[in-house]
């Protein structure tokens, strides 16, 4: 299968996530099992994409020595969590990623602030450990704080009013980053 055509389907099923008919619910509801859905999805799908000696681990992957819980870790295929935990061996985690559904939900005016505080906060417990952020939706309006925020490890599948422009080229970009970092 090719990028745009992956990307495309991983996107159309992410959009087609919903409420179960009849049922009354409160806004943000259901944002965690939405949100671990997507983390699957990119899981899945990355995976098929990785050499044979690694691996993408998630949701609620952790490096060990860092309290924050993380949406996808990538680690060395071999490695194995410490006992009663999905927390790896720092020595063993490559990559660390930020896997969003509908991307941030900050005012636009707090942005960059609130973004980059979350981020320093994670770069500087990872230490050398690289952060990546991908969202399947970014909205138009907070799309550039964000690649303000995380530079070009920040990939955006989709924008638009749902999901209505694919973002060309984001996931081969994602996937090809992701790749590099492995070789490093």
């Amino acid at each position: 299968m090719n990028f745009e055509k992956e990307q495309k389907k991983m996107v159309d099923y992410v959009k087609k996530l919903g409420f179960p008919k009849d049922e009354v619910h409160r806004k943000g509801e259901w944002n965690k099992f939405f949100g671990d859905v997507a983390n699957r999805v990119v899981v899945k799908i990355l995976n098929k994409h990785l050499p044979k000696d690694y691996a993408a681990i998630g949701p609620g992957a952790y490096v060990e020595g860092v309290p924050s819980e993380f949406d996808m870790i990538i680690v060395k295929k071999h490695a194995k969590p410490s006992e009663f935990t999905n927390a790896y061996p720092r020595s063993s985690v490559l990559t660390v990623v930020e896997v969003k559904r509908t991307g941030v939900f900050y005012k636009k005016e707090e942005a960059d602030e609130k973004m980059r505080e979350h981020r320093q906060k994670l770069a500087a417990s990872l230490k050398d450990i690289p952060l990546f952020y991908i969202t399947f939706h970014e909205s138009e309006r907070l799309m550039e704080a964000t690649k303000r925020v995380y530079g070009d490890s920040a990939f955006f599948m989709s924008t638009g009013t749902n999901y209505s422009i694919i973002l060309s080229g984001e996931w081969r970009r994602f996937v090809e980053s992701i790749l590099s970092r492995l070789r490093t």
